[in-house]
């Protein structure tokens, strides 16, 4: 199994039983381990096994089977993204995971890890940004992708109202609940987090589970905002990659697309916008309607995501009454 994965360029978790975590995280060739979940300890894929604990070999890759997190959240918002089943506004996939509605038949177990499943493990082990996250209590390394992006233009001000879409397992919701209240306890804001994965609970993190291309969820999410402007919109979203560029690009700029217009509607003029978006066809185009729409546009990589990943971070500020 850690052969195939590494051949198809997915990352898989594994399953840690005492914990009752279960889980698998998909990356295209170029995977840069940005959203894999932190572990109390190393996994040993020697005592996996495929079946429900994983995932099943599909066309576009591997999909979730089952899904369990009581410790910490598993599969990513933020990176690691799987199939979706998708209503409503779209048929594109999302960057949020769901679980098939049939069994996967018992598999073998899989075999001794291959070298290259080994490298995989050590780099991911010895990333300072997992290691940092472990030590931290911080859900994924995502966490400071968004703090280096935060920090830089001083996004975050007491009492803001913050969206974060795509926000499983919650690295980036977790950081910024814990970081208004270090700016004014007294002013704690909100933040109101989506994600089509069940995520773990957190202190002061509104959650909603469920699609975000549905039409039916985009209201409970507008329902919750309460019709009150919104600061600040997280998107981290990004689709499962099926490593053909003509298939993948055009998922993620639908939901790419989504999150601008979602923006359009409920940001407020003069708030700020930090989407996850991948170089290719339709950057360029987006990055323009963007700079229709707010007065400060700037595209950054931040030090926590990996040189090798097609990812880079758009930061539209100063939301503009009117397009251009």
């Amino acid at each position: 199994m850690a052969d195939a994965l590494d051949q198809r360029g997915a990352g898989p978790v594994g399953q840690v039983v005492d914990h009752g975590i279960a889980g698998v995280a998909i990356f295209r060739a170029d995977f840069d381990l940005d959203e894999l979940v932190v572990l109390k300890r190393q996994v040993d894929f020697r005592h996996q096994r495929i079946g429900d604990a994983l995932a099943a070999n599909l066309q576009h890759g591997f999909q979730v089977m089952s899904l369990a997190a009581q410790e910490t959240g598993l599969g990513g918002g933020q990176d690691s993204r799987h199939l979706g089943t998708g209503s409503g506004r779209g048929s594109g996939v999302q960057g949020i995971m769901t679980a098939p509605t049939s069994p996967r038949p018992t598999t073998r177990p899989m075999a001794t890890r291959s070298k290259s499943s080994q490298r995989w493990l050590k780099e991911h082990f010895s990333d300072p940004f997992v290691k940092k996250a472990q030590a931290e209590g911080m859900r994924s390394r995502a966490a400071y992708k968004l703090e280096e992006l935060v920090a830089r233009d001083r996004l975050l001000k007491p009492g803001m109202v913050v969206v974060d879409l795509g926000a499983a397992p919650g690295g980036w919701s977790q950081w910024i609940r814990q970081e208004l209240d270090r700016l004014d306890p007294a002013r704690p804001g909100r933040v109101i987090a989506l994600d089509i994965l069940e995520m773990p609970s957190l202190a002061g993190v509104e959650f909603l589970h469920g699609d975000f291309r549905d039409d039916a969820v985009l209201s409970q999410l507008v329902d919750a905002v309460g019709g009150k402007p919104v600061d600040l919109v997280l998107s981290d979203m990004a689709p499962n990659k099926s490593g053909v560029d003509a298939v993948d690009m055009p998922r993620a700029m639908y939901l790419s697309e989504l999150a601008m217009e979602f923006a359009d509607q409920h940001l407020r003029t003069g708030g700020a916008f930090l989407i996850k978006l991948f170089q290719g066809v339709g950057f360029d185009e987006y990055v323009k309607e963007l700079r229709r729409r707010y007065d400060k546009v700037v595209i950054r990589k931040p030090e926590a995501s990996r040189k090798r990943s097609p990812e880079v971070y758009a930061l539209a500020q100063g939301k503009r009454a009117v397009m251009k």
